[in-house]
């Protein structure tokens, strides 16, 4: 654990063949929509899908949020409002081939939940700057994460990386104090 990251016990039974998937076949879109730029993004608007998000200082960094994604993990209604007063965004799909470059998240992303679900690269890490040095936290699947999102950050790594993200609009501090008051969160259904 460090001043700006922390490991928090949570579990999330899900089979995220069927995510990837729907992620995979809605990145095609990409092409036919309107985009915006957006921080350090450039977002496809997908109508009632959802959006899509492209990080521009990145090698291949996709993110998709909306309501098409949320329907395939049943138990995200859940999680979003036991975290309601932590004031999350609708939580995103991240996909990420190679490295994610420096950055530091918009004023309203305070805060970030990052559970890796999958990934090929083994020696994949986070990294943040602190004052007293660099800190990181491994790229473990089925690892749950928390980073102070408005220290500046970026992600080593050589493979495909997919995680499920939640930011909160809190500052770290509170939000650490509220998952260590919470210990061993578990969502989803087992039986998959």
């Amino acid at each position: 654990m460090g001043q700006c990251h922390q490991r928090i016990p949570l579990t999330i039974y899900h089979n995220w063949d069927n995510t990837i998937s729907v992620m995979k076949k809605l990145m095609l879109l990409k092409q036919h929509a309107s985009s915006e730029e957006f921080g350090y993004a450039m977002h496809y608007n997908l109508g009632a899908i959802g959006t899509l998000s492209e990080h521009t200082l990145s090698d291949s960094w996709y993110r998709l949020a909306g309501p098409a994604i949320n329907k395939t993990m049943p138990w995200i209604t859940e999680m979003l409002e036991m975290f309601s007063e932590l004031d999350p965004d609708d939580g995103c799909i991240s996909c990420m081939h190679g490295t994610g470059k420096e950055h530091i998240d918009l004023p309203h992303n305070k805060t970030a939940l990052n559970y890796i679900f999958q990934n090929t690269d083994p020696a994949a890490y986070t990294w943040v700057k602190t004052d007293n040095g660099d800190e990181q936290y491994s790229s473990d699947v089925g690892s749950a994460w928390l980073l102070d999102a408005h220290k500046s950050h970026g992600i080593y790594n050589t493979g495909e990386r997919w995680s499920l993200s939640i930011h909160f609009n809190q500052e770290y501090s509170v939000v650490k104090k509220w998952f260590d008051a919470h210990p061993n969160l578990v969502f989803g259904n087992n039986s998959n």
